[in-house]
């Protein structure tokens, strides 16, 4: 019998862990962010989409405290761009331990696509950036060189669109990853 209560009550603590998909588990917060997303690019409302979009980024939740914003096309008022194909949103993610997140998404409503362009900002010690700097160009079977100088270099992530920008300055630095991928609707 006691063995049973234990059972039930990891599962009851651990909802995460027994879960059918990663969406089922996700914070109200979560899932108002990418319903969001799914509004302001005029995507049809459906649970498949907003566990595709979950599923891209959902690396950007691993942390405690977030918050966000977004801007898209009607945001600036001089923008002229009003294409009835395609729709954009960018996502402003701030983290209290993972850095700043910028992610854009482009909705093309020909091909059924999302274009998703996602930055990590991290700022820190030179000295995190170095030894971050050295792990990635060591690992020479799965990064490239694209340019190295003396405070800065840009790697790309081999057969990616992947990127590793580091910036290091006299005392702090900062990298910056980029990546980009195609969410198929």
């Amino acid at each position: 019998m006691f063995r049973w209560f234990l059972i039930i009550s990891a599962l009851l603590i651990t909802p995460r862990a027994f879960a059918i998909d990663e969406y089922s588990t996700a914070s109200e917060a979560e899932k108002k962010l990418i319903k969001q997303i799914v509004k302001v690019l005029e995507i049809e409302t459906s649970v498949e989409v907003e566990k595709k979009i979950y599923g891209r980024i959902d690396y950007i939740f691993k942390t405690e405290n977030w918050n966000s914003y977004w801007l898209g096309y009607n945001d600036l008022a001089s923008s002229k761009i009003k294409s009835p194909n395609v729709s954009f949103v960018e996502q402003y993610v701030n983290t209290s331990d993972l850095g700043t997140f910028i992610i854009s998404f482009m909705y093309d409503k020909q091909v059924n696509q999302i274009l998703v362009t996602s930055k990590q900002i991290r700022y820190g010690e030179k000295d995190a950036a170095l030894k971050a700097f050295k792990k990635t160009k060591d690992d020479t079977e799965n990064y490239s060189v694209i340019h190295e100088s003396e405070n800065y270099a840009l790697m790309q992530e081999t057969g990616q669109v992947s990127y590793s920008n580091f910036h290091v300055g006299s005392k702090a630095a900062t990298v910056v990853y980029i990546e980009q991928g195609i969410i198929e609707l």
